[in-house]
């Protein structure tokens, strides 16, 4: 018969360190991704004469510029008349409160992402496309942390794009990703300007991310950074791998993503709800969260596949997994067995579940 663990913090392993800047990662083979690790926003600076726009780690990745390749050459005829590696940010208006009006008066070019009604009704919560210029003050404001309601390092407002396209021929790529089919003819909603959305689908759906990043000449490719928390991350696409120009759709590589940033936030909204309560004493050491969580979403990947798919169910289920132990159902043969028993309505199995751990427990 399972036991129940004494202490929460007995059961999770705590993962391994990361490094302390910049290294390359295994990426996929259609991307190239690296990450920055313990990224220093800016302090607000106050009395700093010549004040940084960006943090130090960042500002090369951001505002160096590079030579032209070979094929941006050829695409424009002359070295001379490449245009420069422009800076863009696709920002959430729903993170920052007054979006629209902080741009108009930043002295900054932008466009809503949304077109016509959409821009016109949506436009405190619609994707706004702002590009971004050295020594600008509502740049510098998206790279401070503090307390001042202008600082929004914190918000993670929106994810940073590096194009030698203009605003216009931006937007026009970047609308062709917010509303897409599967190949049932479905539609799917993209939050890509989300650095928590956008980092899911590099890692997870990576041909996808190559389709975002990589264009059909004359059009320049992409590179996004994203940042959350202190921690930077940048892709662009593998020069190896041409660009896909057949109809944006999303598959199954695309679902999971999907499923598992569902599963993440139904794991948050799980462990913030358990801090509110007194069932449980949860920890506050970052690294034993950060191993709970990953092992709630665990768990609902297995649920998932056993088809116990209702959210009030996985709210159980991730209890569970935190009472008796990473993979419990599977020390106990009934309660295995009612997972394997897919014929079986998925509530009338859990309900089964559900009794057999009282048998056990009580």
């Amino acid at each position: 018969m399972p036991e129940k663990p004494d202490d929460l913090s007995n059961i999770w392993v705590h993962p391994t360190p990361l490094g302390a800047n910049a290294t390359a990662q295994k990426s996929p083979s259609a991307l190239h991704i690296d990450t920055i690790e313990n990224i220093a926003p800016l302090d607000e600076q106050f009395g700093v004469e010549a004040p940084k726009t960006v943090p130090d780690a960042l500002y090369e990745l951001l505002f160096d510029q590079p030579e032209p390749t070979k094929a941006e050459i050829m695409a424009e005829g002359d070295a001379s008349v490449v245009p420069s590696l422009g800076t863009f940010a696709v920002l959430d208006a729903a993170n920052v409160q007054n979006l629209p009006e902080i741009l108009s008066a930043s002295g900054l070019e932008y466009v809503c992402l949304f077109n016509g009604d959409a821009g016109d009704e949506l436009r405190d919560v619609a994707p706004w496309i702002v590009k971004l210029e050295e020594g600008n003050r509502f740049v510098r404001h998206l790279f401070t942390q503090g307390d001042a309601p202008w600082a929004m390092w914190d918000r993670a407002p929106g994810i940073y794009v590096r194009s030698r396209d203009g605003l216009e021929d931006l937007r026009t790529h970047l609308r062709k990703f917010v509303k897409v089919r599967d190949e049932a003819g479905a539609w799917y909603y993209l939050r890509l300007y989300d650095p928590r959305v956008m980092r899911a689908f590099l890692r997870g759906a990576p041909k996808f991310g190559h389709r975002f990043l990589a264009r059909p000449s004359p059009w320049s490719d992409l590179t996004v950074l994203t940042c959350f928390g202190n921690r930077a991350e940048i892709a662009c696409p593998a020069r190896t791998v041409p660009a896909d120009t057949r109809p944006i759709q999303i598959g199954p590589e695309e679902k999971a993503v999907f499923r598992n940033l569902t599963f993440e936030a139904r794991a948050d909204a799980l462990m913030a709800k358990l801090d509110k309560g007194n069932a449980v004493s949860m920890s506050t050491d970052r690294d034993v969260r950060t191993a709970q969580k990953c092992a709630i979403v665990d768990a609902f990947h297995r649920m998932h596949g056993y088809g116990f798919q209702q959210p009030l169910q996985q709210e159980r289920w991730g209890l569970w997994e935190l009472f008796y132990g990473i993979g419990f159902e599977r020390a106990d043969h009934v309660l295995s067995h009612i997972c394997d028993t897919r014929e079986v309505p998925s509530g009338e199995r859990f309900a089964a579940f559900q009794r057999r751990l009282e048998e056990i427990y009580t």
